[in-house]
């Protein structure tokens, strides 16, 4: 019975320390890094050049946090655009965002209303990856969400920080960076082909953009073109989920 009992306890592994647990949401959220140093920097590196400081762009990254929003940021701070046509692009751009929670609601729901907040604010693509994979059964579960979306979010700010005070420092000629904006979109637009099998929400944003142009021209057609791809998609959505399947 004790070498049973000395066998069982030796197989048993002793929980994580607040320091290992602290560890493990550092070596997860670390591949995310990676990730965004050179998008954050790219984003920073744009606002430098279009006159806002890096502090400018670490406000944008810590107050927007969206990702791809924030390179629309970039041009909306430019003008030339509505609050009605910005406020629009957000919620198109990130409505998926309210859908990211749905599978998290029990589980964040013990976290506390402080933490809970926190984990919501900070539930990007990658923390959703993050939330959705989490299968370690060491440490303190609680703290290293907690810790690695605190520490996905610095990545973000961090890196859009560095790239404006690159931008601000170095002398070069960005001519056609802002391209970066239109090549990054191009990628998510092939990748949500890609994941959905059909061309027909991609058909359907391109005819509305193109007739939305000629009936309201180049300055104004954003926000009657967003209008008629949304109505386009809502008439047209059997035949998409049809040729999804």
């Amino acid at each position: 019975m004790i070498e049973e009992n000395g066998t069982e306890e030796q197989q048993t592994a002793a929980p994580a320390s607040r320091r290992e647990s602290i560890g493990i949401a550092a070596k997860i959220s670390w591949p995310i890094f990676l990730a965004y140093l050179p998008l954050g920097m790219g984003f920073g590196v744009l606002m430098a050049k279009s006159g806002w400081g890096p502090q400018w762009a670490g406000l944008s990254a810590a107050v927007v946090y969206a990702g791809s929003l924030e390179y629309l940021v970039v041009v909306f701070l430019g003008g030339g655009f509505t609050l009605g046509t910005v406020a629009l692009m957000a919620f198109l751009l990130n409505s998926r965002h309210m859908f990211y929670g749905l599978p998290f609601l029990r589980k964040f729901r013990s976290f506390g209303p402080r933490a809970q907040a926190f984990l919501i604010y900070t539930l990007t693509d990658e923390n959703f990856a993050l939330h959705a994979s989490y299968r370690h059964a060491r440490g303190d579960e609680r703290l290293i969400r907690l810790v690695y979306s605190g520490l996905t979010y610095f990545y973000w700010v961090f890196s859009a920080v560095l790239g404006g005070v690159l931008g601000a420092a170095l002398p070069f000629d960005s001519t056609g960076l802002e391209f970066s904006l239109t090549a990054l979109f191009v990628v998510i637009a092939m990748d949500q082909i890609r994941q959905l099998g059909t061309v027909i929400p991609a058909v359907v944003a391109v005819a509305a953009s193109a007739v939305a142009w000629v009936f309201f021209g180049r300055e104004n057609f954003l926000l009657p073109a967003l209008l008629l791809a949304l109505v386009g998609l809502l008439a047209l959505r059997g035949l998409i989920e049809e040729a999804a399947r």
